[in-house]
């Protein structure tokens, strides 16, 4: 018996030792975020937030105001040139210190800033978009102290930018920071520093994982996925590995790596027979596979690292035709129309964005039909939530990197940090299936080719050969042998736009950028002709809704001419240009409510000719992304969605525009087109029926016939000339209904006006509203005796809710039920309701 105890005893000596080591093998993470941080301002400490901003930081602790309210902008600069400290005292434990290494991550630092440990000077840091990785061991106790100094990004690169031989278009060229942050034509200038995204320290002993990232390349016809993997690790003492990769609870990989075969990175394979494919929205299910890379020492598990991916093959088909060259995605060998839109960062200061509001905005383009965003390389590459968001939703994604509207500095330094950039960013975010394309910059080539540089700037040829040279060695050379290296699956780009909007062969290959209308002046109708392969970007601007001007303008300042106003206008000849518009199409109204409406009306119309021009114009045309979908604060500006998430009149157009079935009209000088629009994979038969109207509803005539329409193509439904289809009366008088049925079921309506709407003969509509409250939130019922174009619909209580269906046109004796749906219901919901229409504004 006290042999079998003394037994049992060393048993359970040894499992414990056994533990005990296992434990000491596992690597520890501590995460400095969850530290009390402070900063120093004069001679005091203020509270800080980390992940955070100066910006943030100085607001929370009431030193400045709110940064957007009225013109603190201007008043806000001396932040700009100011350094700031931030710091946070923290403990390791003995057993965190055994380890032999212990590394202290940074995973972005805004922008150019020491660090110290413990009063000891470790990192200089000159890239907000890189991560940085130290090994702290030797500087490192159980009481610490962490200390960042952030210099002025301002300062640093004007004095940068005053040693330079040769200067460049625009001096933010010379640092990697987000370029939106120093003025855009629709963004303020903050120009922030801080610690903006995780901070944590990492102890291990023998091999860390730094990042990984899994590439799937998919054989279509043999329905078999083979999956690359390379996972990076540092390394500091060599020891046999094994890798495990693993998805629920089957193992696709388990390998022993020996010791002396351990390099910095490791490469793995494996192969899926007929997986699960995903696919984007509309098109069928995004499937999503969790990987769980596990790297195990022995029988300890030493760290793992969790992966979402799917399988998809995509291709960018660019081949030779009669016009130029085509230029259009396949997914998983099926050719789709890109319905897209530019997305910049939702807010000027990164940190202050919510998941909730990450959500919020995806549901907002899910709900608006729209398959493809296009992440603009003037911001930032976004945070994770946002990229698993669109895998988790099937909305693709075109990947500028951070580069837009300059050239860029071709010393050794600057290329060696972005190519550490690249790496990082494409380890990070590179293994999301709805990333389709890397696109190499913004509008740098078309600057470049058409905006005057070389002469603005006084170049001689020997200055212009040099910068050209720079270009080349990072957009044709760096950035693609970077991506051959680690992602050869996606299609690059070089520059967006191919060809610059002034040159008439960008409309026949590449992708385009036309702003022709807008900065060029020219109207609307010139969307109709202007048409190119891809259309990338094209915009015009509108007011935000007066709720939004309400949180950053006193009521005594809202005025048409209100210098509040005007500093939310970045465009140098914004409010020109849009009265321009507005006195062509509707009109430039005295009263700042009609005002904002007449704006928002004009940008609607004038984009709903672009959107249509383009889908109509499939196969030819195979993708439009209007610029833009939302604000970085209260502005105005091109987005379709203003800072807080309110919908302009223009999201409701792209939601009906961008339906899986449409009808398009086209009206030439002498002849009138209805074409019908189908995102379906298969041929759809359907019936159609056009119905010339009067404006009290009195059908003219209708025409209505069976027709089949094509995949991802335009059919032809009906072809009159103008006369045939008028039947005497003029365009001014008439409107046009269109109806798509399947199965006698009604699939899709539109109506459409024939000519510019201040031209419309209408009549007062003295329109009829009834508002009942639901569940819901309210239910509006809307009745008119005439033709009412232009329905447009405001709550000015302070309840948040959102119109189901806004801005459409109202016929004479059909009532229009309307839910509005929010949390409350404000019981003056009847009396705060606004409702707009065209007689409101080019009528009165």
């Amino acid at each position: 018996m006290r042999k079998t105890v003394q037994i049992l005893f060393i048993f359970i000596s040894l499992c414990f030792i056994v533990a005990c080591s296992n434990e000491a093998s596992k690597n520890e993470v501590k995460d400095l975020c969850e530290e009390d941080w402070t900063f120093i301002k004069g001679n005091k400490t203020y509270k800080a937030e980390v992940p955070g901003n100066i910006f943030s930081d100085l607001y929370l602790n009431e030193i400045i105001d709110n940064p957007f309210d009225q013109d603190n902008e201007k008043k806000l600069e001396w932040v700009n040139q100011s350094d700031w400290i931030y710091s946070t005292t923290f403990t390791c434990d003995d057993k965190f210190l055994a380890k032999d290494a212990i590394e202290l991550c940074f995973y972005g630092l805004d922008t150019y800033s020491k660090v110290y440990l413990n009063d000891q000077y470790i990192l200089t840091t000159d890239n907000m978009f890189r991560k940085y990785i130290i090994d702290v061991k030797k500087h490192i106790t159980n009481n610490n102290t962490l200390k960042i100094v952030f210099s002025s990004a301002e300062r640093i690169t004007d004095s940068i930018a005053k040693t330079e031989s040769i200067q460049l278009p625009d001096k933010r060229a010379y640092l990697r920071k987000a370029p939106f942050q120093f003025g855009w034509d629709w963004g303020p200038k903050f120009i922030t520093c801080g610690i903006y995204r995780p901070v944590s320290l990492k102890a291990y002993n023998k091999v860390s994982l730094k990042d990984a990232i899994m590439i799937p390349d998919y054989d279509i016809e043999k329905n078999l996925a083979k999956l690359d993997g390379k996972i990076r690790v540092n390394i500091k003492n060599k020891t046999d590995l094994r890798l495990k990769v693993k998805s629920d609870s089957k193992t696709y990989y388990n390998r022993k790596i020996k010791a002396d075969q351990l390099k910095d990175t490791i490469n793995f394979q494996f192969v899926i027979n007929e997986p699960k494919v995903w696919w984007p929205t509309g098109m069928g299910e995004p499937n999503l596979y969790n990987f769980r890379l596990e790297l195990w020492d022995g029988n300890t598990k030493v760290e793992e690292k969790n992966i979402q991916t799917g399988i998809r093959k995509i291709e960018l088909i660019q081949e030779a035709d009669k016009k130029g060259k085509s230029f259009y995605f396949k997914i998983n060998g099926r050719p789709f129309f890109a319905k897209g839109v530019n997305y910049i960062p939702q807010d000027i200061f990164l940190t202050d964005v919510s998941d909730k509001q990450y959500q919020e905005l995806l549901n907002t383009v899910i709900e608006s039909n729209i398959n493809m965003l296009r992440v603009w390389g003037g911001g930032v590459y976004e945070k994770d939530i946002f990229y698993n968001l669109c895998d988790k939703h099937g909305i693709m994604i075109w990947q500028d990197f951070m580069f837009a509207c300059n050239m860029y500095p071709g010393s050794e330094r600057f290329l060696d940090s972005v190519e550490e950039e690249i790496q990082d960013n494409i380890y990070r975010i590179g293994s999301h299936p709805s990333i389709i394309l890397w696109c190499g910059n913004n509008e740098c080539r078309e600057g470049w080719e058409n905006w005057g540089w070389q002469k603005s700037l006084n170049y001689s040829y020997s200055d212009s050969t040099k910068v050209w040279k720079d270009y080349k060695e990072l957009f044709i050379n760096r950035i693609p042998s970077t991506l051959k290296k680690l992602d050869p699956s996606r299609p690059y780009w070089e520059s967006s736009p191919s060809i610059g909007w002034g040159h008439p062969e960008s409309l026949l290959s590449g992708d385009a950028h036309y702003w022709g209308v807008w900065w060029g002046a020219e109207p609307f109708e010139v969307y109709n002709n202007k048409v190119g392969r891809f259309m990338t970007e094209y915009g015009t601007q509108s007011y935000p809704s007066m709720k939004t001007i309400q949180t950053f303008t006193p009521d005594s300042m809202i005025y048409i001419d209100s210098p509040i106003l005007a500093q939310h206008q970045k465009h140098p000849r914004g409010k020109e240009l849009n009265e321009l518009y507005m006195k062509r199409y509707f009109s430039v109204p005295k009263d700042i409510f009609n005002y904002i409406y007449s704006s928002q009306c004009t940008q609607a119309y004038g984009i709903n000719t672009a959107l249509s021009a383009h889908r109509r114009s499939a196969p030819y045309c195979m993708g439009s992304f209007y610029w833009q979908l939302n604000d970085c604060w209260p502005v105005i500006s091109w987005s379709s969605i203003d800072y807080f998430g309110r919908w302009k009149p223009l999201q409701y157009v792209v939601k009906e525009i961008y339906k899986p079935l449409t009808i398009a009209l086209e009206k030439g000088e002498d002849h009138i087109k209805f074409y019908g629009i189908s995102d379906s994979l298969k041929e759809k038969e359907v019936q159609y029926s056009i119905e010339l109207k009067k404006m009290d509803g009195t059908i003219i005539k209708e025409y209505r016939g069976d027709i089949t329409l094509i995949p991802n193509s335009s059919t032809l439904l009906l072809n009159k000339k103008n006369a045939n289809f008028l039947d005497g009366y003029s365009i001014n008088d008439i409107y046009v209904v269109s109806r798509l049925y399947a199965h006698k079921e009604k699939i899709f309506e539109k109506i459409f006006i024939l000519n510019k709407p201040n031209k419309l003969n209408i009549k007062n509509p003295n329109l009829s509203v009834n508002v009942i409250p639901s569940p819901e939130g309210a239910v509006i019922y809307l009745n008119t005796k005439t033709f009412t174009p232009f329905v447009w619909m405001e709550n000015y209580n302070s309840i948040e809710g959102k119109f189901e269906e806004n801005f459409f046109h109202l016929e004479a004796g059909k009532e229009k039920k309307i839910i509005w749906r929010s949390q409350d219901y404000p019981s003056d919901l009847k009396q705060t309701l606004k409702v707009f229409s065209l007689y409101d504004i080019v009528k009165n």
